[in-house]
């Protein structure tokens, strides 16, 4: 795995790696986004995670779950292929995503 030098998203690349080779075992093959169980006041979040959790919090009166951080690691996955494809052309981007780590 090419790393990032970033060691929150190199730990969460790693993880769906795993997550994506365990599904793609036991089910012939995955396709989408297969995160990993987050938790808002996990210690190990990076701190752009526990401000992201804080700001969710104060803005709805509860704690974020973790189809929040779900919905916004699938957002950096598209705006990370944008980049990636320099394009906001959809077959530029459904390649970068193939390529997504």
């Amino acid at each position: 795995m090419e790393r990032t030098g970033d060691a929150r998203q190199d730990s969460v690349r790693r993880d769906l790696g795993r997550q994506y080779r365990y599904l793609g075992r036991r089910a012939g093959g995955a396709d989408g986004l297969y995160t990993i169980t987050w938790y808002y006041k996990n210690p190990s979040n990076t701190p752009e995670e526990q401000q992201r959790a804080a700001d969710y919090e104060k803005k709805y009166n509860r704690p974020a779950a973790d189809k929040a951080w779900m919905g916004w690691m699938a957002a950096k996955a598209l705006y990370d292929a944008i980049d990636a494809a320099g394009s906001t052309d959809s077959a530029k981007i459904v390649e970068a995503l193939e390529h997504w780590k």
